[in-house]
């Protein structure tokens, strides 16, 4: 066994570990590839997930601005409707501090949790808020992220990074073996989803860890190669520059007469409520509602996913001193017609979020008597009144405004 380990395996190891290196030294990208200069801006405040957007925006991802920080929105389905009122237009047309916002319908928090610990040298103080919809942890989504939504926001760049970080060895254990639970749904794993899934099964076992070591080192460098073929000669392995530095979060002096403002926006969104008296606009419900009740169904605890991949990701948040806030979203209960059995599960929820000092805009109600007429667009997702809410959720907890109201 001895004698087949040195003659059979070592030189594997040591051949792969020498293409490892080749592949990720600056001189064979030189060679084989023109570099072209990535652009700094991104194109657009809102990015749908990072598999179809530009490779660069993986690399941008929680930056900090040149001039003040930059605050990150995390979220799903919510991002991408409320008009002017949306933060990534509102408060990006009013002050010094830009908002970026990452999501679509899916991006649920097993998703936002890989994003960010991919990205775990960019947490400490970075400004991020995280809107959470009720509606992920009733039956239906309770089961966690969609396995192919998952993929589009947590490349194969980032799976990388996870695989190779020593560094945060209790986020990433929970991260391999939650890719574990759905990996056999996929038909064809990526060399990423491999990784994780070896590495996954073989934690206990040093011996099984050892025997797998190579493969899981040409996965890498296939997954390397592949990359440089796609993304214009850069690699995973490049250097990363020296920490940057945070900027601080600058104050501006804007007159906002918050009040006016919603007074006017609600006016406004009511104006298209006029075929029913569910305070939904009126395409919405005629497509989609059409007076229909609707119910949801709750889950155990204990069984619930999406509970335990939220609680990993306010652990993460917390323990890697991230200058994050909360949203929680309310849903419409003129068409859900059982929303308090979600009630005691929210406010789970928010008394984890303030447990660990987090701000929490917690817009939860179960009943029609206290629900804000007008805030939802339909029966889940803000209108522009209800995001202008939001707007001055985000500019008073990070201190957007010298003005106060």
């Amino acid at each position: 066994m001895k004698n087949f380990i040195i003659s059979c395996i070592l030189p594997v190891i040591i051949a792969i570990f020498l293409l490892l290196k080749i592949a990720a030294h600056p001189a064979t990208n030189e060679l084989l590839f023109d570099k072209k200069t990535q652009a700094d801006l991104i194109s657009s405040p809102y990015i749908k997930n990072f598999s179809e957007s530009p490779p660069s925006y993986q690399d941008w991802f929680l930056k900090s601005g040149k001039n003040s920080d930059v605050i990150f929105m995390l979220g799903s389905s919510e991002l991408t409707k409320g008009g002017k009122g949306l933060p990534y237009y509102f408060i990006n047309n009013n002050f010094t501090t830009t908002i970026y916002a990452v999501g679509h319908a899916g991006n649920q928090c097993f998703s936002i949790y890989s994003q960010l610990l991919a990205n775990e040298e960019r947490l400490k103080n970075a400004p991020i808020v995280i809107v959470i919809s009720p509606l992920w942890f009733q039956a239906n989504y309770a089961s966690g992220t969609n396995p192919n939504c998952f993929l589009e926001y947590t490349t194969e760049k980032y799976l990388n990074k996870i695989v190779w970080n020593d560094s945060v060895e209790e986020f990433k254990k929970y991260e391999l073996k939650r890719i574990s639970d759905f990996y056999n749904t996929y038909v064809s794993p990526t060399l990423g989803m491999r990784n994780a899934y070896i590495l996954n099964a073989n934690a206990e076992d040093s011996f099984r860890k050892l025997f797998y070591f190579p493969v899981i080192c040409a996965n890498t460098v296939l997954m390397n190669f592949n990359f440089i073929l796609t993304n214009n000669g850069s690699n995973f392995f490049e250097k990363q520059p020296a920490p940057f530095k945070r900027h601080s979060i600058v104050q501006d002096a804007v007159y906002i007469n918050w009040d006016s403002l919603f007074t006017a926006s609600k006016k406004e969104v009511l104006k298209k409520v006029t075929n029913n008296n569910w305070f939904v606009n009126d395409y919405y419900y005629y497509k989609y509602v059409d007076g229909e009740h609707k119910t949801i169904e709750t889950v155990d605890d204990n069984t619930n996913q999406e509970l335990k991949d939220f609680e990993m990701l306010l652990k993460l948040v917390h323990d890697k001193k991230v200058n994050a806030s909360f949203v929680i979203l309310p849903m419409n209960p003129y068409c859900y017609t059982n929303l308090n059995k979600l009630t005691p599960l929210v406010s789970e929820l928010d008394k984890k979020i303030k447990d660990k000092n987090f701000k929490c805009l917690n817009l939860w109600v179960d009943d029609t008597a206290t629900f804000d007429k007008g805030f939802l667009s339909d029966i889940m997702h803000p209108s522009e009144y209800g995001w202008y809410k939001i707007d001055k959720f985000i500019v008073d907890t990070y201190s957007l405004n010298k003005i106060k109201p």
